[in-house]
């Protein structure tokens, strides 16, 4: 009697079946913003287009949002500096289509706006570059039953002003040694996912922290499947990149990186990635950043 009743209910949740059609809107045309301004360097900035959320993703049609017509001006308060759409091969993982500066080097304690104008919008943002946070110390530490796998570790003293905040990235510059390959590691600064965080609780202090190693999505590479990932090995010369942002800065990559590890994830909530950008979508930041070189050992 039981299994009956089983299967007159199973009956009825398949007599019950619909298919169900959701039809997403068409989002409005916005300008996508991903630039920046370091101390020591030009502006750079990516300018694309968003797209739906059921848009194909071949590299024909990724290609297609690439935005090239565009007046790109960024001004520090007395200089302006209109940027030149080039090709920048060593701008990896992104397309190497960029808009880059070259009248304005970044400095530390100043700000920097950014005006762009392009098929019939204008899009404003501002940012600043802060003082640079110098690492006391950084070293190659291997992880407790990993033999020769481990993470970058560095200690720094936090100013006493409340609110700092932090980014970093990491690049190899080793070799692979293996029969089919002998190319550098990295090619360019990588991030971790988590790549931004606060000193809301270790203000004033000086703590030491242990960092990832960065990755490119969708990386064919075996370190990036196997476990090292996220991980550097003995024998890596690693250049550590430490940099101080602004908040509006710091939270576009928060929540960029909150959505980015909740994407897929039906139990997760939506979140909204801040921007900075007005009229548009994006990032507009400023490193305070310095570098230093690590060889894991």
């Amino acid at each position: 009697m039981k299994k009956l009743i089983l299967i007159l209910i199973t009956i009825s949740f398949i007599s019950c079946e619909r298919d169900i059609t959701v039809n997403f809107p068409q989002p409005p045309d916005l300008l996508v913003v991903e630039g920046h301004i370091e101390n020591g360097q030009y502006a750079y900035v990516h300018l694309t287009k968003n797209s739906s959320y059921f848009a194909p993703t071949d590299t024909a049609t990724l290609l297609s949002y690439i935005i090239a017509n565009a007046t790109v001006v960024v001004s520090d308060g007395v200089i302006y500096d209109t940027l030149t759409f080039t090709l920048d091969f060593n701008n990896f993982p992104y397309f190497p289509l960029v808009y880059k500066g070259s009248k304005i080097i970044g400095q530390p304690n100043h700000f920097y706006s950014l005006k762009i104008t392009a098929n019939g919008q204008t899009v404003t943002a501002y940012t600043s570059i802060p003082i640079p946070v110098v690492p006391d110390s950084t070293w190659f530490k291997v992880e407790q039953n990993l033999d020769s796998l481990g993470y970058v570790w560095a200690r720094f003293k936090d100013p006493d002003t409340l609110g700092n905040s932090y980014r970093f990235m990491t690049k190899r510059i080793s070799h692979y040694h293996t029969p089919y390959d002998s190319s550098i590691k990295d090619k360019d600064f990588l991030t971790d996912i988590n790549s931004v965080f606060t000193d809301k609780i270790f203000n004033g202090t000086t703590p030491s922290f242990d960092f990832d190693r960065g990755h490119v999505p969708y990386d064919t590479n075996a370190d990036e499947h196997n476990i090292e990932r996220g991980l550097f090995v003995k024998g890596d010369t690693i250049i550590f990149k430490f940099i101080s942002i602004d908040r509006p800065h710091f939270d576009f990559w928060n929540t960029e990186g909150i959505a980015a590890e909740s994407s897929g994830n039906p139990f997760a909530s939506p979140i909204t990635i801040k921007s900075n950008i007005v009229g548009g979508l994006g990032i507009w930041g400023g490193y305070g950043a310095v570098y230093d070189t690590i060889i894991a050992k």
